[in-house]
C-alpha cells in the first residue's frame, strides 16, 4: 500500500506499462495513486527524476495514450499545473506522429529525438513565461533548457513567416537552417498551410544539401581580397543557387562580377 508513497515514480511506470502491454490498472491500485497525489508525494521527487520519467513516456510507441491517461489520473499537473490535452490539440499530435514516421523512414542514418518532438506538442499551449519554470522544475541542464526555449521560439517565428506567402527556396533555407531536425519537423507538423509542409520536406530532402560551386579559393583567384565580403558573396551565391538564378560555375562567376565589382574588398 505504501509503494507509490515510497517511490512515486512507480506511478509513471505503471501508466507506461499499462499502455504498452494493453492492461488496465486495477481499482485498488488506482486508489493508491490518487492517495499519493492527495498527500503530495510527488513534491518530494527531484526534478531530474521527474524529467527522466517524462522522457521515457515521450519515447513510448503509444505516447498520446500515455499522456491522456496521465491527464485522466490528474498526473500531468505534477509537471506543470496548466498541462492538458484538449480536443483541439489532437490534430497536432497526429501530425507529429506522421512527420516523425516519414522522417524515420526517409533518413535511416540520421536519428532523431522523438521525445523532443512530443515534448513540444505537450507544452504547445504554454507561453515562454510558463515553459521556463517547467524546465526549471524538471532540472533540465542549461544547454538543453536554452535549446528548447530558444529553438521553440525560433521555430514558431519561422512558421509564422512561412505561412504568410509561398516562400522562395532561399527564404525556406534561411529560416530552417539554424534549427535542429526536431524543430524543423515541429514546423512541418504545426503548419496549417500545405506549402509550408512541402517547404520543410523540400528543405530536408534537397535544399539543405545545396552549395555554390565557387569557393573562397575561387574568389581569391578572381582577385577578391579575403574579408567580410567573402561571406556576403558566398551567401548571395547560395541564395542564387537555391532559387535557380545560377546553375554552374560560369553563371556564378558572372553573378559575382555583376554584383560585387567596384565594391569595397572586391576585385578591380
Amino acid at each position: 500500500n505504501l509503494s507509490f508513497v515510497e517511490d512515486p515514480t512507480r506511478v509513471f511506470r505503471a501508466v507506461r506499462f499499462e499502455q504498452r502491454f494493453g492492461f488496465r490498472i486495477g481499482k485498488l491500485t488506482e486508489g493508491l495513486i490518487k492517495n499519493a497525489i492527495k498527500i503530495e508525494a510527488f513534491l518530494r521527487l527531484s526534478g531530474s527524476r521527474l524529467f527522466n520519467e517524462l522522457r521515457q513516456i515521450l519515447d513510448e510507441e503509444r505516447v498520446l495514450a500515455c499522456i491522456e491517461r496521465l491527464m485522466e489520473l490528474k498526473l500531468l499537473r505534477e509537471f506543470h499545473p496548466k498541462l492538458m490535452i484538449e480536443e483541439k490539440d489532437l490534430g497536432l499530435w497526429g501530425e507529429i506522429e506522421d512527420s516523425l514516421a516519414w522522417y524515420q523512414l526517409s533518413f535511416l542514418d540520421q536519428p532523431i529525438r522523438q521525445w523532443v518532438l512530443y515534448f513540444l506538442a505537450l507544452v504547445d499551449n504554454l507561453s515562454d513565461d510558463e515553459l521556463i519554470p517547467m524546465c526549471m522544475r524538471l532540472s533540465l541542464a542549461p544547454k538543453l533548457r536554452n535549446e528548447i526555449i530558444g529553438m521553440r521560439r525560433a521555430a514558431l517565428d519561422a512558421l509564422n513567416q512561412l505561412q504568410r506567402a509561398r516562400p522562395a527556396p532561399s527564404v525556406v533555407y534561411s529560416l530552417l537552417h539554424g534549427l535542429k531536425p526536431e524543430y524543423q519537423l515541429f514546423v512541418m507538423a504545426k503548419a496549417s498551410r500545405s506549402w509550408v509542409k512541402r517547404s520543410v520536406n523540400q528543405y530536408l530532402t534537397t535544399l539543405q544539401k545545396v552549395r555554390p560551386e565557387l569557393t573562397g579559393s575561387d574568389l581569391k583567384a578572381m582577385g577578391y581580397e579575403p574579408g567580410p565580403m567573402f561571406k556576403q558573396i558566398l551567401d548571395r551565391l547560395l541564395a542564387a543557387r537555391l532559387d535557380g538564378e545560377v546553375q554552374d560555375r560560369g553563371s556564378e562567376k558572372s553573378l559575382v562580377k555583376a554584383e560585387f565589382n567596384g565594391k569595397e574588398g572586391s576585385a578591380p
